[in-house]
């Protein structure tokens, strides 16, 4: 433990340099969000702020000063970026154009009914533009969009 604590005295700049890689390896593994990222970007701030003598390795509390402002930037820096790449939605539209067939029951125009498409049961609605008013039991039909878990289809022909 001595060598650990003479490590960490002696070589400040780097220990936050850690502390803040071990921050951000924590992130990534455990908690989605962006707080213990931001924390780890600002503690490897601090170190190379020590490092460059911008600020002096025998004055903790301004490093922990330092550690919470550069916390705040990084915040104030990556939370728009990060919450919109956290909220895009993955293209579900790849589906569009695919076949599917109904299953179980006839699939009556403005009732939602349920389709099979690559092994898997969805729930399905018959496009308004659509030529017909029901679809028979395994009958081929062509996904022709999307609506929340709904696929809109309309006949194949």
């Amino acid at each position: 433990m001595d060598i650990i604590n003479n490590f960490i005295l002696n070589n400040i700049s780097y220990a936050w340099m850690v502390f803040g890689i071990i921050l951000i390896i924590l992130e990534v593994l455990t908690t989605p969000g962006i707080g213990i990222l931001c924390a780890g970007l600002a503690a490897i701030m601090v170190g190379i702020m020590i490092l460059s003598s911008l600020i002096f390795d025998n004055s903790y509390i301004i490093q922990f000063g330092w550690f919470f402002a550069w916390t705040v930037v990084w915040a104030a820096v990556l939370w728009k970026p990060l919450l919109q790449l956290r909220h895009s939605k993955p293209n579900y539209h790849n589906i569009v154009g695919e076949r599917a067939v109904v299953y179980k029951n006839d699939l009556v125009k403005g009732k939602t009914g349920v389709v099979k498409w690559s092994g898997t049961v969805m729930n399905a609605l018959i496009i308004d533009a659509s030529g017909v008013s029901f679809i028979s039991v395994n009958q081929e039909v062509i996904i022709k969009d999307l609506k929340g878990n709904v696929l809109l289809v309309d006949i194949a022909t």
